[in-house]
């Protein structure tokens, strides 16, 4: 356990030094790793903040304040999905360390799971500075508040991360699958980011039009929601 919890600070230290710019184990690097990481919890907290205060009105407006936090998971899904996608192709299936690490001492199947825990703790980092914002807005727009319904909500924040986690690892493995098999690597992966960055652009401005085809739909959404496709169901 010990060896596996070392292994996993390691991958997640890697995570997080991978999103500066810099020559490698310089300390200027790991501090704009360190701060982007900050600003990429600031930008979570800043962008829950905001369409939990839309999405909590609107759909307290419409008599559907119970799907609120279900909505606000699938978006914080495809969020994390945007920012940990490359990071699993790079970590778990590109490695440069890989051969290392495999030589070591350790268990082949503590290596792999040491860089998939790294993946789960970024989205978790990701998840609560998303969802404590939205669970707070939750109740000021008169949903419960209770001790009980954070009993529920904790657990599903903890859960939530294996979703985006597992999708990553799951498009990371397309993409380092697609970029063995092309010559210009670092182009396919850099038009595949623009790409998920216009979508991403693309859905916030239609956000309105996403929601009023939500609440002309409420029933049938609301049953999607609450089913084992989100931890959502665990609130009742």
């Amino acid at each position: 356990m010990g060896k596996l919890w070392t292994l996993t600070k390691m991958d997640f230290s890697i995570l997080t030094h991978s999103m500066s710019i810099g020559r490698s184990g310089s300390g200027k690097k790991q501090m704009a790793g360190l701060g982007l990481v900050g600003l990429l919890g600031l930008l979570m907290v800043y962008m829950s903040v905001v369409y939990s205060i839309a999405m909590g009105q609107l759909m307290a407006q419409y008599g559907v304040l119970d799907m609120m936090v279900p909505m606000m998971m699938l978006l914080a899904v495809v969020m994390e999905l945007m920012f940990t996608l490359f990071a699993a192709q790079g970590l778990v299936f590109s490695g440069n360390d890989s051969d290392l690490m495999l030589a070591l001492p350790v268990p082949a199947m503590a290596v792999v799971l040491g860089k998939v825990l790294a993946l789960y703790l970024e989205n978790l980092y990701m998840t609560v500075l998303w969802m404590l914002p939205v669970g707070i807005f939750y109740g000021l727009n008169g949903g419960p508040a209770g001790v009980g319904f954070w009993l529920r909500y904790l657990p599903c924040i903890v859960f939530m991360p294996l979703i985006p986690a597992l999708l990553s690892l799951l498009g990371g493995w397309v993409l380092a699958l697609t970029a063995s098999r092309v010559k210009h690597r670092a182009l396919v992966s850099n038009l595949i980011s623009m790409l998920l960055m216009v979508a991403a652009l693309v859905g916030a401005m239609q956000i309105n039009r996403i929601a009023a085809l939500i609440l002309d739909k409420a029933d049938q959404v609301r049953g999607l929601f609450h089913t084992w496709l989100l931890p959502a169901g665990l609130l009742g």
